[in-house]
C-alpha cells in the first residue's frame, strides 16, 4: 500500500502530544539502534542527519552520547521543532519529506529509527544517501519489517508493503559495506481491542485508511480481534524491527 504523505503527516501531528507516552517499542527500537551504532559505526561523528526524528526520542540519545555534534534534523511535521524541547546552537531543522528534499553537504553519520518503512521508494533515498556521506562515514537505521501489526492486517487486510531484511540487505550492499543487520519481533499487549485501536491512533500508526468504520464494522474486528488473539498476557500487537548499520568505505 502506497502510503499518502500528506494524511500521514497529520495523523502524526495529532498524535504528537500523545506519541511518546504510547511509543514504547519505538523508544526500544532506538535505544537498540544506539547500541548497535556505539558498537558498529562510526567512533565519534561531527556532523549528523537524523531522518524521521518526531519529537526526538533518538535525537536525545545521540546527543547524550556524541556531545557538541552539529546536528541536522528532519521530520515530516513541519512544526516538529517546538514539540522537540532541544534548544542547542548546533541544531539545524530540515522539515519535509526526505525522498524531495535538497540534503545540505556531507555527514559522517547518517541515521533513522522507525521511519523508513513510510517511504515511497527506499533504494532511490539509499542511493541518494550514500552520496552525501563522507569517506568512511556510516548510515544505521531501523524500520519495520513483515510481521509487523499482522493482527491489524489479518482482519483488516491494511497494512504496508514491508521490506524484508534480506531485500534490504540486497539494496544496501550495491551501494554501502554491510556491517551489522539483524531483526526482533517485539509483541505488546493490550486488555481489549479498543486498548489497540488507542495505541495505534495514539502513535500515529494508523494512517492507511481514511474511511471511518461503520459501527458494525468495528463490532466484527472487536470480537475477531478477542477470538484471534487472546492469550493470558491480553491481546497481542506484535512489531517486527529491521536493523542495519553500514559504511561508505572508500
Amino acid at each position: 500500500m502506497r502510503v499518502d504523505k500528506e494524511f500521514l503527516c497529520r495523523q502524526f501531528q495529532r498524535a504528537a502530544t500523545s506519541y511518546e507516552g504510547q511509543a514504547k517499542v519505538q523508544d526500544c527500537t532506538a535505544a537498540r539502534l544506539m547500541t548497535l551504532l556505539l558498537e558498529y559505526g562510526v567512533g565519534s561523528p561531527q556532523r549528523v542527519l537524523e531522518i524521521g526524528c518526531c519529537t526526538g526520542v533518538l535525537s536525545r540519545r545521540l546527543l547524550r552520547h556524541f556531545p557538541g555534534i552539529d546536528m541536522v534534523l528532519n521530520d515530516l511535521m513541519p512544526d516538529f521543532p517546538s514539540r522537540l524541547q532541544l534548544n542547542l546552537p548546533s541544531l539545524t531543522f530540515l522539515p519535509g519529506d526526505i525522498e524531495g528534499l535538497p540534503l545540505p553537504g556531507c555527514f559522517d553519520l547518517i541515521i533513522s529509527s522507525s521511519t523508513l518503512h513510510w517511504l515511497h521508494d527506499v533504494e532511490q533515498l539509499l542511493a541518494r544517501l550514500s552520496k552525501h556521506l563522507h569517506p568512511q562515514g556510516c548510515l544505521a537505521f531501523s524500520l519495520y519489517g513483515p510481521n509487523t501489526l499482522k493482527e491489524i492486517r489479518s482482519l483488516t487486510g491494511l497494512g504496508l508493503d514491508y521490506f524484508s531484511q534480506k531485500e534490504l540487505a540486497e539494496m544496501l550492499e550495491k551501494y554501502f559495506i554491510l556491517r551489522h543487520q539483524s531483526n526482533e519481533e517485539q509483541v505488546v499487549y493490550f486488555p481489549n481491542p479498543l486498548a489497540v485501536l488507542r495505541h495505534l491512533q495514539q502513535t500515529g500508526v494508523n494512517a492507511l485508511s481514511r474511511r471511518p468504520w461503520q459501527r458494525q464494522q468495528f463490532e466484527q474486528f472487536c470480537q475477531n480481534y478477542q477470538q484471534h488473539f487472546s492469550s493470558s498476557k491480553g491481546l497481542s500487537l506484535t512489531y517486527h524491527a529491521l536493523y542495519f548499520v553500514v559504511h561508505k568505505g572508500l
